[in-house]
């Protein structure tokens, strides 16, 4: 491995200016690895029945607003895996504890398009969790094996990449003046990010189906998305909105990580 390589990666990762910096960073090293898709999660587990992650999303736009629906979220058998191991992770060895989930899981990913992954978690003082995923698709050559052979550097700068979205997401407080969301449109997004339907929100919030549409139809337009679901995700993204990663169910369910 190239020291040269190494050392410019942790510059560049320091330097990054803020989260749409750090996601450049993330698809340039993703290329480098020739990866096709990555995720970055992080965040402090000091009350984990309360905790939230930050996230910095390089997959596929459909398969990433179903992950970010708190309930599915719960059920990542990659993610209790990482709550509970220092251990890397190819998702196609999940422990024993975590079959059932796993093939539900593995066959979930392979219809939005990956064949293959890796999950790297990262823990570190006061309560710091993080995770970095890489994956692949169906049209890669060489899926198993490109993970395989990304996995000592992908391990080498995991716990910098997880720093930096947590440096880059406390930084960015206020979300970017070019896409001025409203109050309304938000709410509507909000719900829509966790699987309502229009006639359901409109319920929740009082007011007609046909508005919460006309809400999101400006959403679609003002973020340039062909769909609700790319809607959400490039909101993630920007930092418009914050998916809400509850972990109190998630840390509730024992993983075997081999250890005897």
């Amino acid at each position: 491995m190239k020291h040269s390589w190494w050392h410019r990666c942790l510059s560049h990762i320091r330097q990054a200016p803020d989260l749409a910096g750090l996601h450049t960073l993330c698809c340039s090293i993703c290329r480098q690895l020739k990866i096709d898709h990555f995720l970055v999660l992080g965040g402090q587990l000091t009350n984990p029945a309360e905790a939230g992650l930050s996230a910095l999303s390089g997959l596929p736009d459909d398969w990433w607003s179903l992950l970010c629906r708190p309930e599915r979220f719960q059920r990542d058998p990659t993610l209790k895996h990482a709550l509970q191991s220092h251990l890397p992770l190819f998702w196609d060895d999940l422990p024993q504890s975590l079959e059932d989930e796993g093939r539900d899981f593995i066959a979930d990913a392979g219809t939005h398009g990956l064949v293959a992954g890796l999950t790297i978690p990262v823990h570190g003082p006061a309560g710091l969790f993080g995770v970095l995923t890489l994956a692949n698709g169906s049209d890669h050559p060489q899926p198993e094996k490109s993970l395989q052979q990304a996995l000592p550097r992908a391990c080498l700068v995991a716990g910098y990449l997880v720093d930096g979205l947590l440096r880059c997401s406390d930084e960015q407080a206020q979300p970017p003046a070019t896409v001025p969301l409203t109050g309304r449109e938000k709410d509507c997004l909000l719900w829509t990010a966790k699987g309502k339907t229009s006639w359901e929100i409109s319920s929740i919030l009082h007011i007609g189906e046909r508005t919460v549409i006309y809400h999101l139809n400006n959403v679609l337009r003002k973020l340039g998305a062909a769909n609700r679901q790319q809607a959400v995700a490039r909101a993630c993204a920007l930092g418009l909105l914050t998916p809400e990663f509850s972990l109190d169910r998630a840390v509730s369910a024992p993983v075997d990580t081999g250890e005897r």
